[in-house]
């Protein structure tokens, strides 16, 4: 019981703080302390331990690699631990993120 517990604890504390987004209008921003950050417009972010990870197209942190489309409007296919992106995958990127200081 005690294993089930701290395996579901973990969950939780991972969901927290890492998430995957994929933009689609400006409300697709994600606040980290005082700043925001911004994926490209229709692109995708993926938010981990503070830090915000941008591309061009939709981005997803699979086996801790964060990756994204090479370009818009493609499809990323995941089986296990491999995955595949039409158009190419690359690694998401911080200075994609456009970023606001308040």
């Amino acid at each position: 019981m005690k294993k089930l517990f701290g395996v579901l604890i973990f969950t939780l504390i991972a969901i927290t703080f890492t998430s995957n987004a994929n933009a689609e209008s400006d409300d697709d921003c994600y606040k980290i302390w005082s700043t925001s950050y911004c994926p490209p417009r229709d692109g995708g972010i993926i938010i981990e331990w503070d830090k915000a990870y941008c591309g061009v197209g939709e981005c997803r942190k699979i086996n801790g690699n964060k990756i994204c489309l090479a370009k818009k409007g493609g499809r990323i296919a995941q089986n296990f631990s491999e995955y595949k992106c039409s158009g190419g995958c690359v690694p998401a990127r911080q200075d994609l993120c456009e970023v606001f200081e308040f």
